[in-house]
């Protein structure tokens, strides 16, 4: 304790402390900088992509109110996605069951371990990837439907 005393009052320690507060705030200025120059860019970017996204959905609405054929081509383009996500989920599911009935039946398997594990692992990794497929139809359908949605919505006379 006395030695960390001795250095408090030693004119080393006072001038190490104050070039060590000058440095880091003369790199932390510098490196602020950049990451706000960094991060305006970047936001920049994105600001500029949602703009071109509305702009482009604003677009399709626009084309779908106005012609009949485009509106039956999205609804044809929702009702695919629709059913690819309901197979890619049942698909998911049925990879499930192999995994399931494995862990149900534990020992009673003919298959060596490491195989009844691989396989596990293969399915698992399958059906989890399917699921994932089906859920994204799910989602580029109701992104289909939300523009039918609002093509409809503002053509339609409100009463």
């Amino acid at each position: 304790m006395s030695d960390f005393i001795n250095d408090l009052t030693s004119l080393h320690f006072w001038l190490a402390v104050i070039f060590v507060g000058v440095t880091l705030e003369v790199i932390g200025h510098l490196l602020g900088k950049g990451v706000d120059r960094f991060l305006s860019r970047s936001f920049r970017w994105w600001r500029s992509k949602a703009v071109a996204r509305r702009e482009k959905r604003q677009t399709l609405v626009v084309e779908l109110r106005a012609d009949t054929h485009k509106q039956i081509q999205q609804m044809l383009r929702v009702a695919f996605n629709f059913g690819l996500g309901l197979i890619g989920a049942s698909a998911g599911v049925a990879l499930l069951s192999p995994v399931a009935t494995s862990i149900i039946l534990q020992g009673q398997s003919k298959l060596t371990d490491s195989v009844a594990t691989q396989t596990k692992i293969i399915c698992l990794v399958a059906s989890s990837f399917t699921i994932l497929a089906g859920f994204a139809c799910f989602g580029l359908a109701l992104r289909g439907a939300g523009l039918l949605v609002e093509a409809y919505d503002k053509s339609a006379p409100h009463d």
